[in-house]
């Protein structure tokens, strides 16, 4: 039952604001309220001495949850303002403060999408020859390699829950790709960037689903570190998988190579994880990471400034690189125009003696088109030979008889020399403004006050938590704490679901060498989290699809009518 109002009165013992259930009406007096309870007894009380809050709205349908778990009691909410009451008939709670911490969400009221694709996923297991992957022996039973790691999937895919709305896979089925609303913190790059790392880091931190493309050397690794470094920053959780674990102990390997090692957790297969709670050291973070609170906000402040200079100097540099091939392009063009239409150095010097008007860029083209428009009429007329005149300053009609062979050979030249002129130019304004502008500084100096922020932030974390015990046996029955100690998780595509508690979501999932990781192991790793970032190159070697397992994916789809955006073969 709903009801209109919530009120606190103060104990006169305790001096603490006590909620009643038993009131059934408040009215406002002058100086305070007066109260009256069920059993019709009422009471006069100062304004100090009552906390009363109107009911504000009501949801219905929704679910709740609290600490990221499911309140599967009540599906109901009463909002009254500061406080919520959960509901469920006649069944509710006791008034909850609202925080971070509880979540609101409508019941998802059409599944029908998701359960055939769920559907279609779980046919091909079923009925394919399964899916590769690297099964460490132990854990084989002397099965085929291909049917565990599909009698896992098949687990995951029957244990989903297809009304969670929270989760990145929700949104990749509902084709949705909601924007994030962006943290207040300022964005670090300890790791070092360019523009288009910067540019991943920012666009990856504002969507739900996104994709970082990029050949070898592009820096992919640096780009998931820069962002690594910001969720923990935003105290955040992620989780990094890949087909193999080469991909995710890169990223182990480079954050100990640093001195973040303390950061990570290798889950994934039992092998890793004994191998994880078998070496597990007491975290320990280096006492130089400390700064003060005065510096970490003062270090963020310049952080800020440097970013607003070079996101400046990264538009100068690549504004540098397209002038620099247009600059190539044409020079290599002028070669041919002179070997396709030789202008001989005594007549070149002979017609620019002609001209009496400063020539540029614009002017030559101008000309260009005038005898164009010449050509066709082969004559001048009383307007060319002003134009002539007065624009260029060419007195001497005659030499464009005389000259006819040349003189448009000659203007093609003039032409070139002039946008080659023009666009050295531009570099050399572009190089000048970078040079004192001191990209070069400026970025040493942002990557290493990013640096100095991201170790600032993990000696605070660090230094105030307390000593937890972890081991592979009970680490899930206390998975907050043991992410508040390891942020960064590692596993393999296969193996993340097991390695974590059921309905639990990491803030972010980074899918490493993506290519190669096909969209049923991706499905079941993004219902474990909130939003996903797919780093790989669509150049590199896919996931291979057998003969059997291709038959047997496309029959399913005609039968569960699949869109193509969730063709398992594609």
């Amino acid at each position: 039952m709903t009801h209109p109002f919530i009120v606190y009165l103060k104990n006169k013992a305790s001096l603490k604001f006590e909620y009643k259930r038993d009131v059934s009406s408040v009215v406002r007096t002058g100086n305070g309220y007066r109260i009256t309870f069920n059993n019709g007894k009422s009471y006069n009380y100062g304004a100090d001495k009552v906390k009363f809050y109107p009911l504000i709205a009501t949801q219905e349908d929704v679910r709740i949850y609290e600490n990221g778990k499911l309140n599967e009691k009540y599906n109901t909410v009463d909002n009254y303002d500061r406080y919520l009451i959960f509901r469920d008939g006649d069944s509710c709670s006791y008034p909850v403060e609202k925080n971070a911490d509880i979540e609101i969400c409508d019941i998802k009221k059409n599944i029908a999408q998701a359960e055939s694709i769920i559907d279609y996923f779980k046919e091909i297991l079923k009925k394919s020859g399964g899916v590769s992957f690297d099964i460490p022996a132990e854990e084989s039973e002397n099965k085929n390699p291909n049917q565990i790691s599909s009698e896992i999937l098949i687990k995951a895919l029957d244990n989903m829950d297809l009304f969670e709305s929270r989760s990145a896979l929700s949104n990749y089925i509902d084709g949705t790709n909601s924007a994030i609303s962006t943290s207040k913190e300022t964005l670090i790059y300890p790791f070092g960037c360019n523009e288009s790392q910067k540019l991943a880091v920012e666009t990856t931190l504002r969507n739900g689903i996104s994709i970082v493309e990029g050949p070898p050397g592009t820096g992919k690794t640096q780009t998931i570190l820069n962002i690594i470094a910001n969720l923990i920053v935003q105290d955040k959780t992620v989780a990094i998988v890949s087909n193999n674990n080469s991909a995710v102990f890169n990223v182990r390997e480079k954050l100990e190579k640093y001195g973040y090692g303390m950061v990570v957790a290798s889950l994934g297969n039992n092998e890793n994880k004994a191998s994880f709670f078998d070496n597990i050291e007491e975290q320990a973070v280096n006492p130089d990471f400390r700064i003060s609170e005065e510096r970490l906000n003062k270090a963020k402040d310049e952080i800020l400034e440097l970013d607003s200079i070079l996101t400046k100097c990264f538009q100068y540099r690549n504004k540098l690189a397209t002038l620099k091939t247009e600059l190539s392009d044409a020079e290599i063009e002028f070669r041919h125009i002179k070997a396709e239409q030789p202008l001989e150095s005594n007549i070149k010097s002979v017609l620019d003696k002609k001209f009496y008007r400063k020539w540029n860029f614009s002017k030559i083209l101008k000309l260009k088109d005038l005898l164009s428009v010449i050509g066709h009429k082969n004559k001048l007329s009383i307007i060319d030979k002003l134009r002539f005149v007065l624009q260029y300053g060419l007195f001497d009609l005659n030499s464009i008889s005389q000259y006819s062979e040349e003189f448009p050979v000659y203007v093609n030249h003039k032409f070139y020399e002039l946008y080659i002129a023009k666009i050295e130019n531009e570099i050399l304004d572009v190089e000048n403004w970078l040079a004192s502008n001191n990209e070069e500084t400026n970025l040493k100096r942002f990557i290493e006050t990013s640096k100095e922020v991201f170790n600032g932030v993990l000696f605070k974390k660090y230094n105030r938590l307390d000593k937890v015990a972890f081991n592979a046996k009970d680490y899930r029955n206390q998975f907050d704490d043991f992410t508040k100690r390891y942020p960064v998780i590692l596993s393999s595509t296969l193996s993340l679901h097991t390695s974590i508690p059921n309905g639990y979501l990491f803030d972010y999932l980074i899918i490493d060498e993506s290519s190669q990781v096909d969209i049923i192991k991706s499905a079941v790793c993004f219902s474990c989290c909130r939003n996903v970032i797919i780093v790989g190159d669509s150049m590199q070697l896919t996931h291979i699809v057998d003969k059997q397992s291709k038959a047997v994916a496309e029959s399913f789809q005609a039968k569960y009518n699949i869109s193509p955006a969730y063709d398992y073969v594609e």
